[in-house]
């Protein structure tokens, strides 16, 4: 018996916004969306591990104090990203005229 071989190229494994055919808005839209989840991946990360050292600070106040200061950037870094990304979709579907 003789195994066929699966297709398992750009085509079969890309996304649609990589295929031929595909307009430069769509693609850059799934850039900035890619972009965002690493953003919220980072700070998932950053929010665990400052979390993680809070909890075995066990009561010392200079480790306590640098948890909080994790969790805090990272919330502020979350806050100016996503923040950013509101004032532009704002700005260009003003400008461009179209509702998002």
């Amino acid at each position: 018996m003789i195994a066929l071989a699966d297709d398992f190229g750009l085509g079969a494994a890309a996304p649609d916004a990589l295929k031929k055919g595909t307009d430069i808005p769509t693609f850059v839209g799934m850039i900035i969306q890619g972009f965002l989840a690493l953003v919220g991946i980072i700070f998932l990360i950053l929010t665990v591990y400052g979390g993680a050292m809070y909890m075995i600070s066990r009561g010392e106040a200079a480790k306590a104090k640098s948890a909080r200061e994790i969790v805090f950037n990272a919330l502020i870094g979350l806050l100016i990203v996503m923040g950013s990304y509101a004032l532009t979709s704002y700005i260009i579907s003003a400008v461009s005229g179209t509702p998002e």
